[in-house]
């Protein structure tokens, strides 16, 4: 997630159309019902807009404007809760069937 501080009230996410990480990202919106501007890259053209915002250049970069949210992200993921959040992939799931989950 990458912040702006113009005053652009879309978010804006940079994808690929088959990668999995995106396909996540748009699904995590769609579900949350976010509006959201999508621009699909090609991986050999990407945006300078995108490079900007993502000198790395991988994908999905979500671009948003929101005051302070930079400082709560930076506190947040430095700390051990965000770990714990991440771990618990059952607060992603609307319901977990074991079947899918057996070894």
């Amino acid at each position: 997630m990458v912040l702006k501080s113009n005053n652009d009230s879309v978010p804006i996410l940079y994808s690929l159309h088959n990668c999995p990480y995106t396909i996540r990202a748009r699904l995590a919106l769609f579900k949350a019902q976010q509006r959201v501007l999508t621009r699909s890259i090609k991986l050999d053209n990407k945006p300078l807009e995108m490079l900007e915002a993502s000198p790395k250049g991988s994908v999905p970069v979500f671009v948003i404007s929101y005051p302070n949210l930079k400082v709560w992200l930076n506190g947040y993921t430095q700390s051990s809760q965000f770990s714990k959040v991440m771990k618990s992939y059952d607060l992603w799931l609307e319901e977990r069937r074991d079947e899918y989950f057996r070894s």
